[in-house]
């Protein structure tokens, strides 16, 4: 009786570890692969919280504005921002960029179900919390994440 209760366990064990190993990236963003063999997910790295912001080369320069607020915000909070490209940079895009500083952690490979940026999806560690996809709802996911900073950086604060 005793050994088939072990093997009962074994596999209720190896059932649930199953289950929960298949909800880490269960989302298509996280799974999205770029063009040097990476996925998105891959982008978070060693941070609890990255922002992973999907343009078009061409869009960067129209929302310049929005990608400098991204910037600030990154080099501000604890949260890491990291630029991906929906395709890869004409020679003057890319000098344009880097004459402003701006890096580009990666390209997205070429596929036909790439969404189209402008887009920006927050991650907490490797796990997808939540997508803003257009400029004005982007523009609201900042100011919600800077809200929540600043009510983190003075937990005396009542906001």
């Amino acid at each position: 009786m005793r050994p088939r209760l072990i093997v009962w366990r074994v596999i209720s064990v190896i059932l649930l570890s199953l289950a929960v190993g298949s909800c880490g990236s269960s989302d298509p963003i996280s799974r999205l692969q770029l063009a040097d063999g990476r996925i998105v997910s891959d982008l978070t790295g060693r941070w609890s919280a990255t922002v992973v912001l999907l343009y078009s080369p061409a869009h960067c320069f129209t929302c310049d504005g929005l990608l400098a607020e991204w910037r600030r915000f990154g080099r501000e909070s604890e949260v890491s921002v990291a630029l991906v490209l929906t395709a890869p940079p004409a020679h003057a895009q890319e000098t344009a960029l880097a004459l402003r500083r701006v890096a580009i952690a990666g390209v997205l490979a070429e596929g036909d179900s790439n969404p189209e940026g402008p887009a920006a999806y927050f991650f907490r560690g490797k796990t997808l919390a939540e997508s803003a996809v257009g400029e004005v709802q982007q523009a609201l996911l900042l100011r919600e994440m800077r809200a929540s900073a600043g009510a983190a950086a003075d937990p005396g604060s009542t906001s």
